[in-house]
């Protein structure tokens, strides 16, 4: 079978690390694969992607051994534009690909550089956000999609280039379980059609198992594991070791890792209007100027103490919610009270202290250069003394494992996703608010690091912290909130306990639950 990809004894080191990324690849992907990578989270996978389609060395300074050749071309001469016709790239974060102000002129970008007419561009359009489920989003701005909308359009626009390699680093990562398995069939049936080879970046071994027909395990740069995926999971100590979640049915110790999982379901208190709400909302709607209601006639109360995981399809109103929550966004119709108070009445000052908010896409929040100018921002610009902003520093860069970070990447511009959201985190954290919003929390994190970084909310929740999460991720909700916020298409659906929830096959439904 023809070979498409090779990596000849490659290692590569960014200008501003300090240490080597990825250290003497050798690699082989054949035409027609469906290759997954996986690895924890900062083991080199999306550099690896990076060197697949040119971006490395092409586009990013940085040192350099051995060889990448793509389609017959060296990565090291290659023209940048022809790779980028032939060899597609989904990144984790669908926003760096957003240039265009609707999702119309996002996807018929990259057609117009192919010379195609315009007939042929609108049907590729059509036939593109049809295969994604977005039929009727031409005009929709990209800015007011929700994150699971947006990784689909960033799909779409590479889907209808018709590359003949499609890389995919976290392409789902944002979507809700049910639209997760959409798009992952509809990639399988898309590679058989064009005999198409793909290469998935996951942390979801289920997905890995059920489409793709070859594992790559990635640690410290290296290739630890390049085989079938049937092979893969017999080195359980391997994968445990690299934290790789094994999912129950999959794994060959299945029984018993049900009923640990089982010992985990969450069983806390579930706090009732016996005492004075922290958050209460009434009646709240609100529409976005392109006339889409996001939220219609909504009443809630949050009350302090409360574990909280607001769930919901894709485009449901969830992030909407939380962002009137902190006066990101104001009421239109309704009120919003925090501590019985307008929300409208606090200073940007105060909120910062009362309500913490790690957004969905970390980049929403980070802007300095350096890990410790990042955790320090926040503290220098409340006018903490030296000797304080140092002790908080030092308490949350150890708390959330980023001085490693911070010794190996001199600029937070090379962090992957998941470190970028842990230190989203650390710079909200570092302020020690007393109700913490976390906007998908395990979006790009290994499954170790969402049990550690999960472990570090159940801790905050046990200090008396409100914790609000907005999440897809099944095993999360059930085994960490306490209650169940559920949101469809704007409408609060019900507020109850998570216990009640996971016996409640109607509202799981509603909620596109499906526990892996």
């Amino acid at each position: 079978m023809k070979t498409v990809v090779k990596f000849n004894d490659f290692s590569w080191k960014y200008k501003a690390s300090k240490d080597l990324v990825l250290k003497s690849i050798n690699l082989k992907i054949s035409q027609g694969e469906f290759i997954g990578i996986m690895g924890p989270t900062g083991a080199g996978k999306s550099t690896l992607c990076c060197c697949i389609n040119g971006l490395i060395p092409l586009r990013t300074r940085g040192w350099i051994i051995g060889n990448v050749e793509v389609l017959g071309k060296n990565t090291r001469t290659a023209k940048m534009t022809e790779l980028g016709q032939r060899i597609g790239l989904v990144f984790q974060d669908p926003e760096t690909q957003f240039i265009m102000i609707t999702v119309e002129d996002e996807i018929a970008l990259g057609l117009e550089t192919l010379g195609l007419d315009r007939a042929e561009i609108k049907n590729r359009i059509e036939w593109a956000l049809k295969l994604v489920g977005l039929e009727g989003f031409e005009q929709k701005s990209p800015d007011e999609l929700s994150g699971g909308q947006k990784q689909r359009v960033a799909i779409a626009s590479i889907m209808a280039m018709r590359p003949e390699i499609l890389i995919l680093d976290e392409p789902t990562s944002d979507l809700d379980p049910i639209g997760k398995y959409e798009i992952i069939e509809i990639l399988e049936i898309i590679r058989k059609e064009f005999d198409l080879t793909i290469i998935l970046v996951s942390h979801r071994t289920e997905k890995i198992v059920q489409f793709c027909n070859r594992v790559i395990l990635l640690d410290n740069g290296e290739i630890k594991f390049s085989g079938e995926t049937s092979k893969f999971l017999k080195h359980e100590e391997l994968l445990n070791k690299l934290g790789i979640y094994i999912p129950i049915h999959l794994s060959q110790n299945g029984i018993s890792q049900y009923l640990k999982f089982s010992e985990q379901i969450s069983t806390g208190k579930y706090i009732t209007a016996d005492q004075d709400p922290i958050i209460e909302i009434s009646n709240l709607s609100f529409t976005y100027p392109n006339n889409t209601q996001a939220l219609k006639d909504i009443s809630l109360k949050i009350f302090n103490g409360e574990f909280i995981a607001i769930i919901g399809k894709n485009g449901s109103g969830i992030t909407t919610l939380i962002k009137n929550f902190n006066g990101l966004l104001r009421p239109q119709q309704g009120e919003v009270f925090i501590r019985g108070n307008p929300v409208l009445q606090y200073s940007i000052t105060q909120m910062a202290q009362i309500i913490g908010f790690c957004y969905q896409n970390p980049d929403h929040q980070l802007f300095k250069n350096t890990i410790r100018e990042e955790i320090e921002f926040g503290l220098k610009n409340l006018k903490f003394p030296d000797d304080e902003i140092q002790n908080r520093y030092n308490e949350i860069i150890d708390l959330l494992d980023l001085r490693k970070f911070e010794e190996i990447y001199e600029s937070t511009f090379y962090l992957s996703k998941g470190i970028r959201q842990r230190l989203a985190l650390a710079s909200v954290l570092v302020l020690k608010p007393e109700i913490l919003i976390v906007d998908e929390p395990t979006t790009g994190q290994d499954y170790r690091m969402i049990q550690e970084f999960m472990k570090i909310l159940q801790d905050l929740h046990e200090l008396k912290h409100t914790i609000i999460i907005i999440t897809h991720d099944p095993r999360v909700i059930a085994q960490y909130s306490k209650t169940v916020v559920i949101l469809d298409d704007g409408l609060l659906i019900q507020k109850l306990p998570t216990s009640e929830f996971l016996k409640n096959e109607k509202l799981q439904k509603i909620a596109a639950y499906i526990l892996m």
